[in-house]
């Protein structure tokens, strides 16, 4: 049985006349991740020609009556399965088709890995291999560069460091601070500290509850192993039968079920349905935290603060040219069909944004409880739109599309309020 990605490597580069079988969205997924490790499929079979495209990526797709007709010899094949489903789903499939060489499916924890794991890894590298990541900041995740302030250190946004060219040219242009500002409003940056955590009596005083989401697949977290004030919630419970020994987001008013899509906003949603109460509530993953600490709370009493996204990502490429490398075009033409036709401001500032050079990234953000409400009826709102027009047409994603938008609709949500809001920017916290 094979159980690690290095091990179906070995397999698949040991195998002649290797196949896909199925030639839709996954399929290309597997076409690009192995040809990035130099692993190139002979084909991709799918049992009926119907609306299939004859090749996929480069590579030719047979329907299971063209084999003959083209002198393969089924028997000869290895096959490996790119359907979603266990392996008691998917042999009936194959029962009445012609008889293979081997089959070879995906356990759910393989098919986490590849997709999850290997896929992203496999699409940042390909989009960022003229990008070198430069360190100079401390505590910062350890994936992008930071463009701090020498005389006080203080983080002002996170860039990445262009291979072969200066940053500087398209910083001077673009990635000022003031473009920044005309944006999204002026905006404070906490003070840096060394290591996050609330104490007992600063989270109760203020009534801040931090939700840090990590799913089944993600390392072992209990409310023992994380600071105080910051609590552990497992989301995508409803499609799993492990749990975490913490809150799940399978109860009460949920859409759990929907974590394949909306990644960590399944938690968000469970928080604004389910939760009441605090003066502060905040959103981070089980490995990028917001730094806080009692001086931070302290700051953002003092400031009246609002938010507390995380420090601006600067992008050379505008906003949507960067995010079309992650979801579909067309994802980005409903979102700024339904944002534009929210109101009219929205309409102004969306178009600044997919044009700017700036986002909040993550879905790592502190708001003000009044904020979080006002920020999830209007995102949750616009996510319901985009995802019935898929629903209209029977298309079912499972492939984070959501989690990419919500990034866009707290980035836009923060520029249509930006003479409203007082805001203060954290670094992010990066959790081995």
């Amino acid at each position: 049985m094979i159980k690690t990605l290095k091990a179906l490597e070995a397999y698949i580069k040991a195998q002649d006349n290797m196949y896909l079988y199925g030639a839709g969205k996954r399929a290309g997924r597997f076409i690009g991740i192995f040809r990035g490790l130099g692993i190139e499929f002979d084909g991709c079979i799918v049992s009926e020609r119907g609306n299939n495209a004859f090749e996929l990526d480069g590579v030719p797709v047979y329907a299971v009556a063209d084999l003959e007709i083209k002198g393969i010899e089924a028997s000869d094949l290895n096959v490996f399965v790119s359907l979603r489903g266990t392996p008691e789903e998917l042999i009936p499939v194959f029962e009445k088709g012609p008889v293979f060489k081997s089959l070879l499916f995906c356990s759910e924890q393989l098919d986490f890995d590849i997709h999850d794991k290997w896929y992203v890894k496999y699409e940042f590298e390909k989009r960022q291999s003229c990008y070198r990541m430069h360190i100079a900041y401390p505590q910062i995740e350890p994936t992008f560069g930071v463009l701090a302030d020498r005389k006080t250190g203080t983080a002002l946004m996170r860039i990445p460091y262009y291979l072969g060219t200066s940053l500087l040219e398209p910083l001077l242009e673009t990635g000022t601070r003031e473009n920044l500002e005309r944006e999204f409003g002026p905006m404070l940056t906490l003070p840096h500290i060394q290591e996050s955590g609330l104490s007992q009596e600063a989270a109760q005083k203020e009534k801040i509850e931090i939700y840090v989401v990590n799913s089944h697949m993600d390392k072992a977290q209990s409310r023992g192993s994380l600071p105080y004030g910051y609590i552990p919630i497992q989301v995508g419970a409803a499609l799993t039968e492990i749990r975490k020994g913490c809150l799940t987001d399978d109860t009460g008013d949920h859409i759990s079920q929907k974590n394949r899509d909306y990644c960590e906003c399944t938690g968000l949603y469970w928080i604004w349905k389910n939760t009441s109460g605090q003066e502060y509530v905040g959103l981070c993953h089980y490995r990028r935290r917001l730094m806080l600490n009692d001086a931070g709370v302290q700051f953002i009493k003092a400031h009246d603060i609002d938010i507390v996204p995380t420090i601006p990502q600067y992008e050379i490429v505008s906003t949507k040219e960067f995010f079309e490398g992650f979801i579909e075009t067309n994802d980005w033409k409903l979102l700024k069909k339904f944002v534009s036709a929210y109101d009219a401001e929205y309409e102004k500032c969306f178009k600044i944004y997919e044009e700017g050079h700036f986002y909040f990234p993550c879905n790592v953000m502190l708001w003000k409880r009044k904020w979080f409400d006002r920020y999830c009826e209007f995102a949750f709102s616009i996510a319901e739109k985009i995802e019935q027009v898929y629903a209209d047409m029977n298309i079912f994603r499972e492939d984070r599309y959501m989690g990419y938008l919500f990034e866009q609709l707290s980035s836009v949500f923060i520029m249509r309020h930006r003479k409203e809001l007082k805001i203060a920017c954290s670094e992010i916290e990066w959790v081995e």
